[in-house]
């Protein structure tokens, strides 16, 4: 069954774009944030509408998931080009809980996994392949990716900062016969292989990665466990940002 979660447009143009992509990947359509739902240019619940910018961006989401039960948020910016996530944790004293903001690296990773892990399902089922796979990434973003394609056998590339780098080396790469999964970078901008979008997309990372929750909740486990797990496989890389 699909997880319900919320999600935010944060004001900005995503939710008509989000909830057809929702309704293509069959998932369940998600919860809305009313105040934040419709494009206002004045942004007035928030100080700054960038999903990166802590808890306080947040607010009104962690609100409606309160009043709903719901234990995962998302949000894209508003011209809706990147993509983020918080789940709720539960304290150890007094059942109290949290919430966690994912991180780019995290979500890089955690999205990364799941493309990967899909095309290499769907590629066994017709019989497999050699057709040449890719991921890249830009110079800023943590490591822990390359370290995944390196003990799957994908090849990695790194970029300067910018999708204007990460997409023309796409298209390159896919000249010399790669098929290009996934790019990404830190500041939670995402670019998903087959979509045709050579650039960070935030509607569609919105849907892959709730297809991956409804995979990690399937599995009885939560995002959190989900990332450990990996980083126990793969190794964990420490980054900062700001």
């Amino acid at each position: 069954a699909s997880v319900k979660v919320v999600y935010t447009p944060l004001h900005g143009v995503g939710s008509p774009y989000v909830t057809r992509m929702f309704e293509y990947f069959g998932l369940e359509p998600f919860v809305v944030v009313p105040s934040q739902d419709k494009p206002d240019a004045d942004f007035p619940t928030v100080s700054f509408p960038n999903p990166e910018e802590g808890a306080g961006v947040w607010s009104e989401a962690f609100k409606v998931a309160d009043e709903n039960g719901v234990n995962v948020c998302l949000a894209n910016d508003p011209d809706a080009d990147r993509f983020c996530c918080a789940e709720r944790e539960e304290e150890a004293e007094g059942g109290s809980s949290s919430w966690r903001v994912f991180s780019g690296n995290e979500l890089g990773l955690m999205l990364g996994h799941w493309i990967y892990t899909s095309w290499k399902e769907k590629n066994q089922k017709q019989g497999g392949s050699d057709k040449k796979i890719a991921m890249l990434a830009s110079t800023v973003s943590a490591r822990v990716l390359q370290c995944m394609c390196q003990q799957e056998g994908v090849h990695f590339e790194e970029t300067l900062t910018g999708f204007k780098w990460l997409g023309n080396r796409a298209l390159q790469l896919e000249d010399e016969e790669y098929e290009v999964l996934f790019a990404y970078e830190e500041a939670i901008g995402f670019m998903l292989g087959g979509t045709g979008v050579v650039d960070k997309d935030g509607v569609a990372a919105a849907a892959v990665f709730v297809d991956l929750l409804n995979h990690v909740h399937g599995q009885k486990r939560t995002l959190k466990e989900h990332l450990e797990g990996l980083y126990k496989k793969y190794g964990e890389r420490l980054f900062k940002q700001g």
